[in-house]
Parts: structure tokens; sequence; C-alpha cells
């Protein structure tokens, strides 16, 4: 039960990320008043502000500026991918743990191997320049390193 909540969680939070802000907005003339509108939302142990054209995501781990739409994100853990691919973001998928992917992720066997779930390959990652990594508990103590790369979202749970 508390892990179709959490995963239920991270396909909610995933979409808001990815979804949130269509780049194609109606803009009025030049006149028109812009107004800014500002939320905050905690759930679990992250929360999340809007910043303009990102959003300031602040995990258990640490804090960063993640793009609304990412169209590159090195997924790590196998949970979220699958997320990805319930909700039809396979086209956003740059980079997958192809050492551990099951056969129920099959489809994306062809995307480009970061290693696996437990031996990540710094260099394949950035080499694909990615936009987002997603990681999870299995990946946490590699997570200053790969913030380096790209803004890292640490979606696992702390016990």
């Amino acid at each position: 039960m508390k892990k179709s909540l959490v995963f239920a969680f991270f396909a909610f939070f995933l979409s808001l990320i990815l979804t949130a802000c269509n780049s194609n907005s109606n803009e009025n003339n030049a006149s028109s008043t812009t107004k800014t509108n500002t939320a905050t939302v905690k759930v679990l142990p992250i929360s999340m502000s809007d910043e303009g054209d990102s959003f300031l995501v602040k995990d258990s781990l640490g804090e960063n500026k993640i793009p609304k739409n990412p169209s590159k994100v090195v997924i790590l853990d196998l949970g979220i991918l699958d997320t990805f691919d319930a909700l039809k973001l396979n086209d956003k998928v740059a980079g997958v743990p192809a050492k551990n992917l099951p056969k129920y992720l099959q489809q994306f066997k062809n995307k480009p191997s970061v290693g696996g779930v437990q031996q990540v390959d710094f260099e394949a990652i950035n080499a694909l320049k990615p936009d987002l990594i997603i990681i999870s508990g299995r990946q946490s103590k590699f997570y200053d390193k790969l913030k380096e790369i790209a803004p890292t979202l640490f979606v696992g749970l702390d016990n």
C-alpha cells in the first residue's frame, strides 16, 4: 500500500514537472499586466516552488532548479522509468540503467545505457547532456557528483 502511494505521488509530481508549463502560452498585447502566481507544494520529503521557467525543488539531499519541460531525462530508478512509460513520456527519456532493465521495461532497451541502478556510468551520463537526472535511494551516494552534471532529483524515501 505504501509503495503504491509513493508511486502515485511520483507520477503526479513528475507529470506536474513535465507538463506544468506549456511553452505555447497565449500572450496578450504589450499593454497587458503580467501576474505571477507562486505556489509551494510540500509532499513527503520534497518541496517545490515555481521559479518562472523552472521549479526550485528541495528534496532531502539538496536543492535544484529543474526546468519545467525537460526534454532529456536520465532515469536511474526503475519505478520512475515505469511511471514515465505509463505517462507516455518515453520520448523524454535520454538514458536508462540498461544493465538492470526487467522484461516489462524492454521498450527502453535501445536507449543509451548509463550503467546500472547501483553502478552509475558518469561519463555516459555526462555525454548525454541531460536536462534532468532522477535518482532513488540506491544512487543517493552519487548525488553530489550527478548534480555537477545536471539538476538531480532524489525521489527516494528517507529512512
